[in-house]
């Protein structure tokens, strides 16, 4: 066990109690559904009292989160400014610390024992997952579709004119920005603009998808404008498994001039895409090189995945048809596109990130189709 530093309010307090006090960290997990290099972790310790020997050893459980000052602050801004109604579905840090290297930790309360989507999904029995993914898009519609009950005008079912201009904002701009940061740090794509052929699809240069889309950009944008989380995959989603409370972490990415697909999509595609291979473990994962420019590749497919997808897919298809909204299932395929891309660059095996890169192009070319 190593040992752990609390930090208290005062110093001659603090002093004091270090006469007596002692913690040991026990574990220190990824909240993440086992992803690595996560900064939110569960802190499994014992406080012990070296001073006071008939005291037995006391459990301390609780989540934190590594972050900066201004990441705090966002944080911290963006939670008062929610509406009173949607901070049911959002956690709010009960404090700070600054670390000495100037960062800093956030003690997440409450936390202890809940468990991410991911981990769920991945280890959950099949009969539970719909049920779960109920309580996921409830949070969802709840969160997008708000109605602010102050206003009487507001109608966040009222149709619009599409907006070519969210659509260039929220996934082409992201599409091109994520293709250019991955250029400088991934390898392989260097060598794609002129197209391969990757499990027998053959993709194109993602500069001729993104031409092609801004043909049609006028018939696809949305005409809806939603409140979105903005960072809503599965290691985000916390749910207490007792009675499937949930909470939602990471709003700095948080907007009110959304569209409500830019969040479904990337949770569809972080479910059935970017965490079973982030947590693919020989021999369920693997890439081979054909030839030059054909590859095939495999990664596990867990059938909750499969349950999950097609529950949540049941009710944004329902909500859609309700909408009157018909190109929901084009602008779908550009945030799976949009969210897989970006992780290309956060991908740390090559193989992996590989396949996320052809993961996203088959999103972003099934947007022309």
């Amino acid at each position: 066990m190593s040992s752990f530093q609390l930090f208290f309010p005062k110093k001659p307090c603090e002093e004091a109690i270090r006469k007596w006090l002692e913690v040991k960290v026990r574990k220190q997990l990824p909240l993440q559904g086992g992803v690595s290099g996560a900064n939110v972790y569960f802190i499994d310790a014992e406080i012990a009292f070296p001073g006071l020997h008939a005291t037995k050893p006391k459990q301390l459980k609780f989540v934190i989160k590594f972050s900066s000052s201004l990441s705090f602050d966002e944080e911290k801004k963006r939670f008062r400014e929610l509406p009173d109604e949607l901070k049911k579905w959002f956690i709010d840090f009960a404090t700070q610390r600054t670390l000495s290297d100037g960062d800093f930790f956030m003690i997440m309360p409450y936390l202890d024992k809940y468990q991410t989507l991911a981990f769920l999904i991945n280890h959950g029995k099949v009969e539970q997952v719909k049920e779960i993914i109920q309580k996921v898009w409830e949070a969802c519609k709840g969160i997008h579709f708000w109605e602010d009950k102050m206003n009487k005008s507001a109608n966040p079912f009222e149709k619009r004119q599409p907006d070519v201009g969210k659509l260039c904002t929220l996934y082409l701009g992201g599409i091109k920005t994520s293709l250019d940061k991955s250029r400088r740090i991934v390898d392989f794509l260097k060598d794609q603009e002129r197209g391969f052929e990757a499990n027998k699809h053959r993709f194109s240069s993602p500069r001729f998808y993104l031409e092609e889309i801004l043909k049609k950009a006028p018939e696809i944008s949305p005409c809806f404008s939603t409140l979105t989380h903005g960072d809503f995959h599965s290691r985000n989603i916390l749910i207490l498994p007792s009675n499937l409370d949930l909470k939602l972490i990471d709003i700095g990415n948080f907007q009110s001039d959304g569209d409500y697909i830019y969040d479904i999509g990337t949770l569809v595609a972080d479910l059935e895409t970017f965490n079973p291979i982030l947590q693919g473990r020989l021999p369920h994962f693997g890439l081979t090189e054909i030839s030059e420019n054909t590859f095939s590749y495999t990664f596990p497919r867990s059938p909750n995945v499969s349950t999950a997808i097609e529950s949540l897919m049941g009710n944004v298809r329902k909500l859609a048809d309700e909408l009157g909204d018909e190109k929901w299932q084009t602008r779908l395929s550009l945030a799976k596109a949009r969210y897989l891309l970006d992780m290309v660059s956060r991908t740390d095996n090559y193989d992996k990130a590989f396949v996320v890169y052809c993961e996203g192009l088959k999103a972003l070319s099934s947007s022309i189709e």
